[in-house]
């Protein structure tokens, strides 16, 4: 049995027809596969992902940048609380705020989520960005992690949490195999599943941070971009880990 985790905007969406040609293989081969979906999304975009843009319904989904994580039942999104409580020990989004309030350069997302604060920023400025953010957390004894992806995205996330970390909550909660499990991505918040598992999947389109940090290490780079990228390195693994 093969766990796909697989990252959603820019990884499994891009290219309809591809995505409609992996649901296919991945339905055609359904008692082969559990499927995760790792994004920053938050459910409510998730859903939209399903009833809209053509993701098919997975086993558990990891949202919010790795910050909620969701089991599916009956077509239901159910949160684990236990993931929500051992992250939350240490998070203050009160203080988050109030120092981004000290950082220039930033543009809300326009979201509420519990353990997430998000905004827009100028990819010139980034690196600036997150000098200065991480400087007001050590002086003010800020527990929280920053990730920026396509550099114009910035996420907050409590310190001891990411996709990758909720990837290996999960598959162990759930009891699935970590040598089986693969991970697929295109950008810098994908980063993380890739240095928590062995085998992954870079999609053609993928973002130049994450192929640095994926360079020399045994991955599948996909030579197809979005969903026929994901596809092509999953039958590749389906024939290694048999």
């Amino acid at each position: 049995m093969i766990t796909l985790i697989s990252d959603v905007d820019g990884t499994l969406l891009g290219d309809p027809a591809a995505l409609n040609e992996l649901n296919e293989y991945i339905t055609e081969h359904r008692d082969s596969f559990h499927l995760i979906y790792a994004t920053g999304r938050d459910v409510t975009e998730m859903n939209r992902g399903i009833f809209t843009e053509g993701l098919i319904m997975p086993d558990a989904a990891i949202l919010s940048t790795g910050s909620e994580i969701y089991t599916v039942e009956s077509g239901a999104f159910l949160p684990d609380v236990q993931w929500e409580s051992i992250i939350s020990a240490s998070w203050d989004k009160n203080k988050v705020e109030e120092a981004a309030k000290k950082v220039e350069g930033l543009m809300t997302q326009g979201k509420s989520e519990k353990l997430k604060v998000s905004y827009f920023i100028d990819p010139s400025a980034a690196e600036q960005i997150r000098c200065r953010f991480r400087k007001l957390f050590k002086e003010q004894g800020i527990k929280a992690k920053i990730i920026i992806s396509h550099e114009k995205y910035l996420d907050i996330i409590p310190e001891n949490c990411d996709k990758g970390k909720a990837a290996e909550f999960l598959i162990k909660k759930l009891a699935m195999s970590y040598d089986s499990s693969v991970v697929a991505g295109d950008s810098e918040n994908d980063t993380d599943l890739f240095e928590s598992f062995y085998h992954g999947i870079v999609v053609g389109n993928a973002r130049h941070g994450l192929r640095l940090s994926t360079q020399n290490r045994d991955f599948y780079m996909a030579g197809t971009d979005y969903a026929a990228g994901v596809l092509e390195g999953l039958k590749y693994y389906m024939q290694r880990l048999k």
